[in-house]
């Protein structure tokens, strides 16, 4: 049979054109399929911030009773653990400073020498006395997001404390001592009803025994410069004492320029470094 050139050229154009097209339909098929086997998904998370000890200074929600874990008092207790094994905080009625250490996983608290005011208050009374008690009792801790357990020989649970803010917005106060401006901070059976709570965008509210403060309040960008400017106060008439004691706060809180926060306790200064009034948390 005699063979056509034109026909022969087309023939072969057709077989390269359709191997042409054969390895492009595998070389797609090959990179999509590759494409698919190593992609992966990342996900994202938010890990929860880690504490420790020395995270800040914490306050007591609950300590064991006679049978059952008991509801801390209204008057706080605190704790703080210094980098060098320092231990200070308060029973909600006496300040202590000791000493704790930490030894393969095992934590001795050592409250040390301890303020000697007598608690008024029988349910702050009652804390003191598990927290004294129960110290020496202390073998482990643990923490969980903001939440400090500390745990006996056996694993009980003894005590519960929650972290403190590190700052003073969103905190409320309860007066310890104020100046009487003879450069003297005293406290008087009338001092525990002095309160103080700074808002979470610059307001400023308290009570001054007689009647309901509130201002304004401004901390600086660096340090722990603060000024507050009362605005209004309520009109009531008490007791003379009441009224005087009322006086000194206000004159007080009108010459703060700095302030401290230290295992639960707020002190206020003058810009002479002078104490104006100090405070337990809570109101």
């Amino acid at each position: 049979m005699a063979h056509h050139p034109s026909r022969a050229r087309a023939l072969l154009a057709a077989s390269v054109g359709l191997a042409v097209v054969l390895a492009t339909v595998v070389a797609c098929s090959s990179s999509k399929s590759t494409s698919v086997s190593t992609a992966t998904t990342t996900p994202t998370t938010n890990p929860a911030t880690r504490r420790d000890l020395t995270s800040g200074s914490w306050q007591l929600v609950s300590y064991q009773g006679a049978s059952a874990l008991v509801t801390a008092a209204s008057s706080p207790a605190t704790l703080s653990f210094g980098a060098a094994g320092s231990l200070t905080g308060t029973t909600g009625c006496n300040r202590f400073t000791g000493r704790y250490t930490t030894s393969g996983g095992t934590l001795t608290l050592d409250a040390g020498a301890m303020t000697q005011m007598a608690c008024a208050d029988p349910a702050v009374e009652a804390q003191e006395t598990a927290i004294t008690a129960g110290f020496p009792k202390v073998t482990g801790s643990a923490i969980d997001g903001d939440q400090l357990t500390l745990t006996d020989s056996t694993g009980a649970t003894l005590f519960t404390y929650t972290v403190q803010p590190t700052g003073l917005p969103g905190t409320s106060w309860t007066a310890t001592g104020v100046n009487n401006g003879n450069a003297a901070v005293v406290s008087t059976s009338q001092t525990e009803h002095l309160t103080l709570t700074f808002g979470d965008s610059g307001q400023l509210s308290g009570f001054g025994g007689c009647n309901q403060l509130t201002g304004t309040y401004q901390v600086a960008d660096q340090g722990n410069g603060l000024t507050i400017t009362l605005k209004t106060m309520t009109d009531m008439a008490c007791a003379a004492d009441v009224m005087t004691l009322e006086a000194e706060y206000t004159a007080a809180l009108g010459k703060v320029a700095s302030y401290q926060l230290d295992a639960g306790v707020l002190t206020l200064r003058a810009a002479d470094g002078a104490t104006q009034a100090t405070f337990t948390a809570g109101s």
